[in-house]
């Protein structure tokens, strides 16, 4: 439990799937089967860590600050998937890509961040950049026209 809360504390906000990758990482253990996932569900449970629910995705983190608009990483010693990018992450990306082109295409979006995140471009990315903009719209952080261009609100 306590390299659980050392994980978290250092990665926050972390997705629950890339907080078991990289817990069983810190073990030395690449594969693993239901029996361990559900004994490490159990173990980040009794951490009671906050935790924040977006696009059907559960984040923990130490500090609300992680939540904060601002920040992203894009290396890393754990090879991350376009699965492990947060939302928080995705929505900084798009802020500051704006913040320099003003408005971009969602296609645009997509291939950038494909290159930023150092990830191949797939479905999972564009759904969960698709998230992302969804939910900056909702917080009245972004406005998509039409035609699928996203700008400043």
């Amino acid at each position: 439990m306590a390299r659980i809360r050392e994980i978290v504390a250092t990665e926050e906000p972390i997705s629950h799937v890339y907080l078991k990758k990289r817990l069983l990482q810190t073990f030395g253990i690449v594969k693993s089967g239901s029996k361990v996932d559900v004994r490490l569900d159990e173990l980040i449970l009794a951490c009671a860590l906050p935790r924040d629910r977006t696009a059907g995705v559960d984040y923990y983190y130490k500090s609300p600050r992680a939540l904060a608009l601002g920040k992203f990483r894009v290396g890393g010693e754990c090879k991350r998937g376009e699965e492990d990018i947060t939302v928080y992450e995705l929505l900084s990306f798009v802020k500051g890509a704006l913040e320099e082109k003003v408005a971009l295409y969602m296609d645009e979006l997509f291939a950038l961040a494909a290159a930023t995140f150092r990830v191949r471009s797939s479905e999972r990315l564009v759904s969960a950049l698709r998230d992302a903009v969804s939910y900056g719209e909702e917080k009245g952080l972004f406005v998509r026209s039409v035609s699928d261009r996203v700008s400043f609100a």
